[in-house]
């Protein structure tokens, strides 16, 4: 009698030993309908040697209940692994996994790749995820990527890593994304990072993010830029911070512009520079404006210049002072104006300090005026000694006075002058004495008439 004309329920109760005598010719005589009927014990007594000879036919007929339960000594053949269902694949023990060959991995439709659930993905050795052709892999499901590991993404190669596709990399957790490395960063494509989550992009670590390439940073929208970390703007070489759209760095937040090392910031380029608004450009700390180069400086515009900071201004350098331009020096607030240190005004040049207009001239305090040195005071301007208030010019110091050129001195008006006490006018020279004009002559006061030396007097009539 064949085995074939055996009922389901007596196929159901043979005994193990009655499984493993079967012979090859039994074997093959089994009617798909017989194959499903075997118990889970039944199907996991086949032999090895005995499971090689079920035909495509048989397998396609097993059960998803018996797939599991079949001996773990069992080896699928090429064959029979690809007429496999995505159920039956579903199913598979990681051991069953284990078994299947690089070859035949790669040989999976779609259908059965989306069939591997994400416990089986996983458990793919690096051999066998290594033969993931680009098109399985961007067939997988969100599911299926979600459930990769960072040891799963550790062994796809930099062609496997870019047939990611959009919606695909969004679903991948930010420890496996972590685990990119150089290679892999720069094998995707600017649309799978645009389509990255500002938390992703976060977990990226600073080797990472140093291996982004300029058109993958260009290709960050301002989404992103907006939500980056600070660990994530660190990471960024001074060739990459260079390479950011204006847009882009429009988009940069201030707790991003203030993490800015000051090496990044020596990188910006003028026009990036120029596109900074004012309140970004108060983000930036005393030592990242302190490392602009002084081209960097002459590029801002007056309204950026007008809204730095007395503490920016006070790490600004002599020779990037100096390169400061007439129209940023005459944008500068009153209020900037009296914040300005008095070191700040000694390293300004003759020039520069001559740029300052008459109302900030007025906004300077008695303080800033009482620190002038002789060598500062010399750097005012006629128009700019007329525009002192009587306060201002009873703030300069006596030594200061002292040094003032001619012309300087007939630049004062006789109200300025009567501010002067008999110490200022002692420490007056024959040659300034001298140079006063008769109307500020008659303007002095009688008591400053009478504190005149023999020599002031002797100048005065000579």
């Amino acid at each position: 009698m064949s085995i074939s004309a055996l009922s389901v329920a007596q196929i159901r109760a043979l005994s193990t030993a009655a499984i493993q005598s079967l012979s090859t010719t039994s074997i093959q005589s089994l009617t798909t309908t017989q194959v499903a009927a075997f118990t889970t014990t039944g199907i996991g007594s086949f032999s090895s040697t005995q499971f090689e000879n079920f035909s495509t036919t048989q397998v396609r007929a097993l059960a998803a209940t018996q797939i599991p339960s079949i001996n773990s000594s069992v080896s699928f053949t090429s064959g029979q692994l690809l007429v496999l269902s995505a159920q039956q694949l579903s199913v598979m023990a990681t051991a069953q996994i284990a078994t299947i060959n690089a070859t035949s991995i790669s040989s999976f439709s779609i259908t059965q790749i989306g069939g591997f659930s994400s416990t089986n993905l996983s458990s793919l050795d690096q051999t066998q995820a290594g033969a993931l052709t680009t098109t399985q892999i961007a067939a997988f499901s969100s599911a299926q990527v979600s459930g990769l590991t960072a040891e799963d993404i550790g062994e796809l190669s930099s062609t496997q890593v870019s047939a990611f596709t959009k919606t695909q990399i969004t679903r991948l957790g930010t420890e496996s994304l972590a685990a990119f490395d150089a290679t892999q960063i720069t094998a995707l494509s600017t649309g799978v990072l645009q389509a990255l989550t500002t938390t992703q992009l976060g977990s990226l670590e600073a080797a990472d993010v140093a291996e982004f390439s300029t058109s993958q940073l260009a290709a960050l929208t301002t989404s992103q830029i907006r939500g980056l970390n600070t660990t994530f703007i660190s990471g960024l070489s001074e060739t990459q911070v260079a390479s950011l759209t204006t847009t882009q760095l429009g988009a940069l937040t201030n707790t991003n512009l203030s993490g800015l090392e000051a090496t990044q910031s020596a990188a910006l380029t003028t026009t990036q520079l120029r596109s900074l608004s004012s309140t970004q450009m108060q983000a930036l700390n005393a030592t990242d404006i302190g490392e602009f180069t002084t081209t960097q400086i002459a590029s801002l515009t007056n309204a950026q210049a007008q809204n730095l900071s007395s503490t920016q201004l006070s790490g600004l350098a002599d020779t990037q002072l100096q390169a400061m331009t007439a129209t940023q020096i005459a944008a500068f607030s009153t209020t900037q104006v009296r914040k300005l240190t008095s070191e700040i005004l000694s390293a300004l040049d003759e020039t520069r300090f001559g740029n300052l207009n008459a109302t900030q001239v007025k906004a300077l305090t008695t303080t800033q005026i009482g620190n002038f040195e002789s060598a500062d005071v010399a750097k005012f301007g006629t128009s700019q000694l007329a525009a002192l208030t009587t306060v201002q010019v009873g703030a300069l110091t006596a030594s200061g006075i002292a040094d003032l050129a001619a012309t300087q001195m007939r630049a004062f008006a006789t109200t300025q002058l009567n501010v002067l006490s008999s110490t200022y006018l002692n420490a007056l020279n024959e040659t300034q004495i001298a140079a006063l004009t008769t109307t500020q002559i008659a303007g002095l006061s009688t008591t400053q008439a009478g504190v005149l030396s023999a020599t002031n007097v002797e100048a005065l009539t000579t």
